[in-house]
């Protein structure tokens, strides 16, 4: 009983279709990676243009000749919001 089935799921994962749905797997997955790697800002599109809003840019790059040191760049860009106010002088 255990003989038939261990050779069955073998001889199926050896078809060409098992092949090609594991190649799709892995273009999936080299993909997710891809985009994991990638910058947060590199995947969003949008510039500060709404009053409040802020975009946060972090960038660490390792420092030649120095074992465990980055340089960390911050980068913070912003729009202040509009607030308008009528004041009344009473005398």
């Amino acid at each position: 009983m255990f003989g038939n089935s261990n050779s069955s799921t073998i001889a199926k994962l050896n078809t060409g279709q098992s092949r090609q749905r594991r190649r799709w797997y892995a273009a999936v997955l080299v993909v997710a990676f891809i985009m994991m790697l990638m910058p947060l800002d590199a995947m969003s599109l949008a510039a500060v243009d709404d009053p409040g809003q802020v975009e946060l840019n972090k960038t660490a790059t390792p420092v030649e000749g120095m074992v465990n040191t980055w340089d960390v760049r911050l980068e913070i860009e912003a729009k202040d919001t509009v607030t308008t106010s009528d004041i009344v002088l009473v005398i």
